[in-house]
């Protein structure tokens, strides 16, 4: 494991939730500011926003990359899934924000943007659905030691889609996982396993 998928899987829940929200919070008074000094020129007034945004993106993506990669190395061998796609569903929407961020100051001269554009957006819907499956499953099946299905990782996808809320429970949980004795390559307490 290395040196930061090891800091976001000990961090504290309110550690990680002060990270993401502390960008929102700076990148929304940043841009509260900027309105006020330049109300005439919306875009820049708006740059802040999409720039606290993308940061807000990369570290949410960071955290779901870590507790995706954390997770997955403590199932068994014929449980793990394929890290390949998840780690394009990871990188695929933060890099989606910043193509958005440069077509949405054109979108108003150039409508046919919108069609171009539409078809990313939602592909970046389905791999940000994807990480939360990835990363809610496969805590289940460590926790519960066996195969599951979506009404025991419901909760968890929940969570990880209102990550406000359910960066409470999920980040406790994994804390609990790497001080439990999961190290990352393997489970140093196989009893463990069955939560």
């Amino acid at each position: 494991m290395g040196a930061i998928e090891s800091f976001v899987v000990r961090a504290k829940h309110w550690q990680v939730f002060f990270l993401l929200f502390g960008l929102f919070f700076v990148g929304n008074a940043v841009a509260v500011r900027a309105m006020i000094n330049n109300p005439a020129d919306l875009f820049r007034s708006l740059l802040p926003v999409f720039v606290f945004t993308e940061l807000l993106g990369l570290c949410f993506a960071l955290w779901l990359w870590c507790l995706g990669l954390f997770l997955n190395s403590l199932l068994d061998a014929s449980r793990r899934k394929r890290l390949a796609f998840f780690r394009f569903a990871i990188i695929y929407p933060p890099l989606y924000m910043l193509v958005f961020m440069a077509v949405f100051q054109n979108m108003s001269t150039t409508p046919g943007l919108f069609l171009m554009i539409f078809p990313l957006h939602l592909w970046a819907m389905f791999c940000l659905l994807y990480d939360f499956y990835f990363v809610s499953k496969s805590l289940a099946l460590v926790e519960s030691g066996r195969p599951v299905s979506f009404a025991d990782y419901a909760g968890y996808f929940i969570g990880v889609w209102v990550f406000p809320v359910g960066v409470w429970i999920i980040q406790p949980r994994i804390n609990r996982l790497y001080a439990s004795g999961f190290s990352g390559e393997k489970c140093i307490d196989p009893s463990l396993r069955s939560g």
